[in-house]
C-alpha cells in the first residue's frame, strides 16, 4: 500500500516513523540471530577467523573537568521552550535537544542529569520565543588536566529537579541521539508552537550573587572544539556560537547583569512616535504585576517558606529602532492609498523578566500606536503602591489613577521576540568562537575547518533563503493587488480634541488591532463604543487574594502531594 506522505501533516509523520523504528527494533533480535546462523554456514569453524577487537568502555568518571559557559542560539518556533519539562512535550525543549547532543559528544556524564552538572540557565524562553545569545553554564568534560573541580556533587540518590531521562520527547528513543535528527527529511519545516507561557523564569534580585576570581589563564589550543562537536550533532534550528571558560562559582544565572530581548515589528497602522513616548515611561524600578502574566505556581518563597515574592524589577533601557537593513519597499504594491510600512523594532534592557512581561509590555505598545490607548496608559498600570502613589509623568496630564487588579487584555505574540543578548562583566567571561584560543584576548574568531561549510556560511545561507522566501510572499501580494483591493487603513485611530475620529468610521467596522508576527485581533466598532479602554475593562483579583486562594486550594494540594511523593522516593 502506497503512502502520499507529502499530503500527512507533521503529527502523523512524526507518530508514522516512531511507529517503524519501533518495528524494526523488536524485529532485530530475530534478525541478528539469522544473520548470525548465516555467518556459522558461509564460515565453518575450521576456518581462520579474524580476532574480535575488545571495545573499550567509556567511564565519564575517569575524564578531567572543567566548568564552561555556553552561549547559542535557536529558533522558538521549532521547540516547546527552552526549559526541560516533566511531561511529554508536543515538540522538543531546547534543554534536552542541546543535553542529548552533549550526551553524544560524550561532553556529560549520560548517567548523570542537569543537577549532577550544576546546569544554569540565564533566560527562559517559552514556546515560540527565539534567542541570539542565550547563555547556560554547567561542567562539562575536558582535554584538560589542572581546571578547578566541582567541590560538591550532587549526590546519586537525591532526587533532581530536572531529570532530562525522566520525561523524554518521544523523539529521543535512542542513546544521545535522535531519530528525528538523524532523518534526512527536516522535521523541523513546520512551526507548532504555541505562544504562551513564560519570556524568561521569575527570579529574586535579592539573592546573593556568587563571587567570581575571573576567568582561567589556562587556556591552550588542545582543549575540546566545543563549538564543532555540538554542531556537527545538533539539528540546524540550534547552533552553538561560542563558549567560555569560567571560574567554578560563576552562574550563568546570578552573574548575568543585564538581558536584552528584541520584538520585531512592522509599523503600518501605528503611531511610532506614540509608541516611543509609552516606552520610555517603562524606564526605572517599577512593580509589573500589571504588565506580565500573573501565575501564583509560579511565584518564589523565600528559604523558610515565606511569602516574600516581588514583581519589581528595573528595566535599563526602553526604545523602538527602524531596522533599517529591511526597510520595505512600497512599490512592488501599486496601489497608493496602502502605506506598507517599515520594519521596526523594540529594544528592551534589564535585569531581570517576569512571566510573558516582554509581550505584555509590547500588547500595550500597540495600543498606543493604533491610537487607542494614550501613552500615560503606562504610569497607571505601574501604579499599584496606594501608600506612594505616582505623580503625574508630565506636568499637563492630569494624575494618574491607581490600578490594583491588572485589566484584561491579550498580549502579543511570541514568534517577533528575540532574548538578544545576555550581558556579563568583562572579567567573568571569555569568549571563544572555536579551537583557536592562541589569539590575544578579544580577537579569538573561529577557526573552522572548512570556510565554506563553516558555522557562519551556514547561518548566512539560512538568512539568504529566508530573504527569497519574503521576496516570494511579497511577489504573492503584489499578484493579488491586481484583483483585490487592499482593505482601508483606519488606524492610528487619532480622535480630534472634540473627540470625533479625524475620518468617520461606519457602524459595524472591523478594526484589527495588531498584536505582532502578522497576528491582530479584530474589534467590531459600533457608534465609539466598539473599543473599551483599558482602565474601564475588568480586572482581575489583586495578586495577594490570587495568592492566598491559590496557596489554601490548589497549592496546598501540590505541596501534600509532592510531600507523599518525596515519602516514596526515600
Amino acid at each position: 500500500m502506497s503512502h502520499k506522505y507529502e499530503d500527512w501533516p507533521k503529527e502523523r509523520l512524526v507518530a508514522h516513523l516512531l511507529k517503524l523504528e519501533n518495528t524494526l527494533k523488536n524485529a532485530r533480535p530475530g534478525l541478528n540471530a539469522l544473520l548470525s546462523a548465516s555467518s556459522v554456514e558461509t564460515h565453518p569453524s575450521s576456518e581462520v577467523t579474524a580476532p574480535v577487537r575488545a571495545q573499550r568502555t567509556f567511564k565519564f568518571s575517569d575524564h578531567p573537568t572543567r566548568k564552561i559557559a555556553l552561549k547559542f542560539t535557536y529558533d522558538g518556533t521549532h521547540y516547546n521552550g527552552l526549559e526541560h519539562q516533566k511531561d511529554v512535550t508536543p515538540l522538543p525543549t531546547v534543554e534536552e535537544t542541546l543535553w542529548h547532543a552533549l550526551a553524544r559528544t560524550r561532553l556529560v556524564d549520560r548517567e548523570g542529569d542537569f543537577d549532577s552538572h550544576g546546569w544554569e540557565k540565564c533566560g527562559r524562553t517559552d514556546r515560540g520565543v527565539s534567542a541570539a545569545g542565550q547563555v547556560v553554564s554547567f561542567w562539562v568534560r575536558s582535554k584538560q588536566e589542572g581546571h578547578p573541580q566541582r567541590e560538591q556533587a550532587v549526590p546519586a540518590d537525591a532526587p533532581s529537579r530536572l531529570s532530562p531521562t525522566s520525561a523524554r520527547h518521544p523523539a529521543f528513543d535512542r542513546e544521545g541521539a535522535t531519530a528525528m535528527y538523524d532523518s534526512t527529511d527536516n522535521m523541523f519545516d513546520e512551526s507548532l508552537a504555541a505562544m504562551s507561557g513564560w519570556d524568561e523564569a521569575a527570579s529574586n534580585n535579592t539573592l546573593p550573587i556568587p563571587p567570581t576570581t575571573g576567568s582561567s589563564s589556562s587556556d591552550n589550543p588542545q582543549e575540546f572544539d566545543y563549538v564543532s562537536l555540538l554542531n556537527g550533532v545538533l539539528p540546524p534550528t540550534l547552533r552553538v556560537i561560542s563558549w567560555s571558560p569560567i571560574d567554578p562559582s560563576f552562574s550563568a544565572r546570578f552573574n548575568c547583569r543585564g538581558r536584552h530581548y528584541k520584538y520585531f515589528f512592522v509599523s503600518r497602522g501605528l503611531n511610532i512616535d506614540a509608541m516611543q513616548e509609552g516606552a520610555r515611561r517603562l524606564v526605572g524600578d517599577h512593580d509589573w504585576r500589571n504588565l506580565c502574566k500573573v501565575d501564583p505556581a509560579k511565584f518564589r518563597l523565600d528559604a523558610e517558606g515565606e511569602d516574600r515574592w516581588s514583581f519589581r524589577r528595573i528595566v535599563k533601557s526602553a526604545e523602538i529602532n527602524s531596522v533599517h537593513s529591511h526597510t520595505r519597499s512600497s512599490t512592488l504594491v501599486q496601489r497608493s492609498d496602502e502605506d506598507q510600512g517599515e520594519l521596526y523594532v523594540f529594544d528592551l534592557i534589564g535585569t531581570a523578566f517576569l512571566y510573558n512581561q516582554v509581550r505584555h509590555i509590547m500588547a500595550i505598545l500597540f495600543l498606543i500606536g493604533s491610537g487607542l490607548e494614550q501613552p500615560s496608559v503606562i504610569t497607571a498600570l505601574l501604579n499599584v503602591n496606594t501608600s506612594n502613589p505616582y505623580p503625574p509623568y508630565k506636568s499637563d496630564e492630569p494624575i494618574p489613577p491607581i490600578v490594583l487588579g491588572k485589566p484584561t487584555y491579550q498580549m502579543a505574540d511570541a514568534l517577533p521576540l528575540v532574548l538578544w543578548d545576555c550581558q556579563y562583566d568583562k572579567d567573568d567571561v571569555n569568549w571563544i568562537g572555536d579551537i583557536d584560543s592562541c589569539l590575544p584576548h578579544g580577537e579569538r574568531f573561529a577557526q573552522q575547518k572548512s570556510d565554506v561549510n563553516g558555522l557562519y556560511a551556514e547561518l548566512r545561507s539560512m538568512h539568504e533563503r529566508s530573504w527569497v522566501h519574503s521576496a516570494l510572499h511579497e511577489h504573492f501580494l503584489k499578484a493579488a493587488s491586481r484583483y483585490h483591493r487592499p482593505p482601508k487603513e483606519l488606524l492610528p485611530f487619532s480622535p480630534s480634541k472634540s473627540g470625533v475620529h479625524a475620518r468617520p468610521i461606519p457602524n459595524g467596522t472591523v478594526l484589527g488591532i495588531p498584536l505582532g508576527g502578522g497576528t491582530q485581533r479584530n474589534t467590531r466598532y459600533a457608534g465609539g463604543k466598539g473599543y473599551v479602554s483599558l482602565l474601564e475593562r475588568k480586572r482581575s483579583d489583586e495578586v495577594e487574594d490570587i495568592w492566598e486562594r491559590w496557596k489554601n486550594g490548589r497549592g496546598s494540594k501540590n505541596r501534600k502531594k509532592e510531600t507523599s511523593t518525596a515519602g516514596l522516593e526515600g
